[in-house]
Parts: C-alpha cells; sequence; structure tokens
C-alpha cells in the first residue's frame, strides 16, 4: 500500500514538473485588417527575398496592439511584444542579422501618409539577399515607403 502511494506522489510530481516546463499559450485577438493585408500581400509578392513582412497597430475597441497583417497569416492577432512595443512612435530602429533563422531583420516605427504613427513593421529578407545590416535597413526603408504612402490612415488599415 505505502509503494502505491509513493507512486502516485511520483506521478503527481512528474505531471506538475510537466505543466509548470509548459508555456502559457499565447492568446491572438480577433483583427479584420483587409486593406492592411492586401498591401502586405502586394508588397511581399514583390520581393522574392522577403521571409516575412509584418504589420502592427492597435485594432480599433481594444487596447492591445498585435500584429494586424502578415504574409505569414498564422501570425495574424499575436500580441506585439514589449521590444516591438518600445519601437512604436519612436525615431529608434532595429537592425539584426538573425544566422539561425537565415535572415536579417529590421523592426521600426510605420507612419500614415500624413507621418502620423500608426504602430510598427518588421520585415525579415533572406541572408544572401543584402551583403549587411547597412544593405538591410536600406532596404526595409523602401519596404516601409512603400507601405507607408499607400496608408491613408490608421482606421483604413481596417476597412
Amino acid at each position: 500500500m505505502k509503494s502505491a502511494y509513493i507512486a502516485f506522489a511520483f506521478t503527481c510530481l512528474a505531471a506538475g514538473a510537466a505543466m509548470a516546463d509548459t508555456k502559457a499559450p499565447v492568446h491572438y485577438d480577433p483583427v479584420h485588417a483587409p486593406t492592411a493585408q492586401t498591401l502586405v500581400q502586394q508588397i511581399a509578392m514583390r520581393h522574392d527575398d522577403m521571409v516575412l513582412l509584418g504589420v502592427h497597430a492597435t485594432v480599433p475597441g481594444s487596447k492591445n496592439n498585435v500584429i494586424i497583417a502578415c504574409n505569414d497569416q498564422a501570425r495574424i492577432g499575436k500580441p506585439s511584444s514589449k521590444g516591438d512595443l518600445a519601437l512604436i512612435g519612436k525615431p529608434k530602429i532595429m537592425v539584426a542579422r538573425l544566422p539561425q533563422k537565415n535572415v536579417y531583420e529590421v523592426a521600426m516605427t510605420l507612419n500614415d501618409a500624413q507621418g502620423r504613427t500608426v504602430g510598427m513593421m518588421v520585415d525579415q529578407m533572406r541572408l544572401n539577399a543584402v551583403p549587411d545590416e547597412v544593405e538591410a535597413l536600406r532596404r526595409a526603408l523602401e519596404v516601409r515607403s512603400e507601405l507607408e504612402k499607400n496608408i491613408p490612415s490608421e482606421g483604413a488599415l481596417f476597412e
């Protein structure tokens, strides 16, 4: 009987440890931003070297900043990270070489055509597409310009 209790206790401990190791699932918010998604898809199609193009913004009626458009549609609705949020509305740009993903990643504020902040964008391009971080930044700035000239307002992203 004592060995049965010990076996049960170890089973409970093992189950508890397994549960402690798992991360809480990420809650994705519902998003309806057809204009933003169309823009992202059109731009991504023009860049063969683009691995990912994502636009982050706050969905109307929500307090959450999430991915509202992405060429990887499974990411739509995913909450923005603290790092993403730190870039919005600031003159900061993050450029990183990520060899484990075989990409350069550039993240920066995204504005509308009038220069008003609407959120931020992330552009990932294959490492072999550009020679260095400087060229990755130049390319991402061109992509941002393509996006911004087609965004009349933040609200238009959700129409």
